[in-house]
């Protein structure tokens, strides 16, 4: 996968925040972007990422290390 997105990777108009959690479920909730134990690549959350790309206030490309190396990541049960 690294590979295949090396070409979008190199532009400032993309954003990479590629973390080696188990479930990528922080893309898709507000509550778990915003929270005290959101998800991070070197001590920065999805969000912040995000909001720094798109306010352009710094270019983003995060890539964590290899699974399952990072101690954010927490698994959410849905009923």
């Amino acid at each position: 996968m690294l590979d295949a997105i090396k070409g979008v990777s190199k532009s400032n108009k993309n954003v990479l925040f590629i973390n080696s959690c188990f479930a990528y479920y922080q893309s898709e909730r507000q509550d778990t972007w915003f929270a005290n134990d959101s998800p991070m690549i070197q001590d920065k959350s999805v969000a912040l990422s995000v909001g720094d790309w798109f306010f352009d206030r710094v270019g983003v490309s995060a890539i964590d290390c290899l699974y399952p190396c990072d101690n954010t990541c927490h698994n959410l049960v849905f009923k």
